[in-house]
């Protein structure tokens, strides 16, 4: 299973609680077209947003497509278009590292309450779709980064932001194959 998501603004390399949900709610309106597409293609329940993967943190209700226990795991292809692009002088908006991190993040549920703080679902986010439960259930990543030539949402360049623009190729598979495929075989 093979779908892609992007992220197009500004991308701060801090680690406020409240960053992470502007990152979060952007990628929430794709994963909720995702989810749509697979209840009307009538895609397994294990594949898709079961209630069976919700975890509850502080108030929110997350609901992860891939989880630990849910025998998928993800590959991760990133196209990442920043103001910095590759081999330029370094920048006070961090590096290549922190700005994957910070889309990361984005693309998980919180952890705990710290990463919450004072966040609470807004209409429409409960439960709250996220592409993983954490960043273990991550098989691969491939990143490749390049100058970015066109102005996204908001210019931002002062302190710790940046523009960038993310397209994010994310295939699922399973980790182990069921006896059932094995059988067949």
């Amino acid at each position: 299973m093979e779908f892609y998501l992007n992220y197009n603004g500004t991308l701060l390399t801090t680690g406020h609680a409240k960053l992470k949900f502007i990152y979060r709610r952007t990628f929430l309106k794709q994963l909720k077209e995702l989810d749509q597409y697979y209840k009307d293609n009538s895609v397994p329940d294990h594949m898709g947003f079961s209630s069976s993967k919700i975890r509850e943190v502080g108030p929110f209700k997350f609901l992860p497509l891939i989880t630990r226990d849910s025998n998928l795991e993800v590959d991760l292809e990133v196209i990442l278009l920043s103001q910095m692009g590759p081999g330029g002088e370094k920048q006070s908006f961090g590096d290549l590292d922190n700005l994957l991190k910070a889309l990361i993040d984005g693309l998980r549920m919180a952890q705990n309450a710290n990463e919450i703080r004072n966040e609470v679902p807004e209409k429409d986010e409960t439960p709250f779709l996220c592409l993983l439960e954490d960043d273990q259930v991550i098989r691969n990543i491939n990143i490749s980064h390049k100058k970015l030539f066109f102005p996204t949402s908001g210019y931002v360049k002062k302190g710790r932001a940046q523009e960038i623009f993310a397209l994010i190729k994310v295939k699922v598979a399973q980790k182990f194959p069921s006896w059932h495929h094995v059988l067949d075989a």
